[in-house]
């Protein structure tokens, strides 16, 4: 399985989860590993675009392809989330702690805030598996002016 997720060309083959160890995330809190990606490109540039603003906009970036293996994926689905689940961070927060410290699967699909018919794919880099998960390609992403 592919998945994608845009990053600064300085971490564009960085997929230790670092950053999450600084800035929580809608699946973790601080100090806890995870690789936040999409299923597709556009999801993965709007998940960018929702995260940053201004000047940092105007750099160029990297879009970045990852494999995944199929095998070990949790699914969470919109009818096993809270119904005002998009308002408050905590349950999911919680919800992703709990997935990531269990270690039970490599891959965890949750539905995207932004679009809910999308999702993202979180990734356990604490998980047996991961050397399996293997950037495959980066491309230079400009952003049109027109988004912001």
């Amino acid at each position: 399985m592919l998945v994608y997720r845009m990053a600064h060309p300085k971490y564009a083959n960085d997929i230790s989860g670092y950053g999450s160890l600084i800035v929580p995330g809608r699946w973790n809190f601080q100090g806890v590993r995870v690789l936040y990606t999409s299923e597709n490109s556009s999801l993965a540039l709007l998940e960018y675009l929702a995260h940053t603003e201004g000047l940092t906009r105007r750099l160029p970036y990297q879009l970045i392809t990852i494999h995944v293996p199929e095998t070990e994926i949790k699914i969470t689905s919109l009818s096993d989330l809270a119904p005002n689940w998009k308002e408050h961070i905590i349950p999911t927060r919680e919800t992703g702690n709990q997935w990531l410290e269990g270690g039970e699967s490599l891959v965890m699909k949750v539905p995207s805030v932004i679009n809910e018919d999308n999702c993202n794919y979180l990734i356990n880099p604490e998980h047996a598996h991961f050397e399996q998960v293997k950037v495959i390609g980066t491309k230079e992403i400009t952003f049109d002016k027109r988004l912001w």
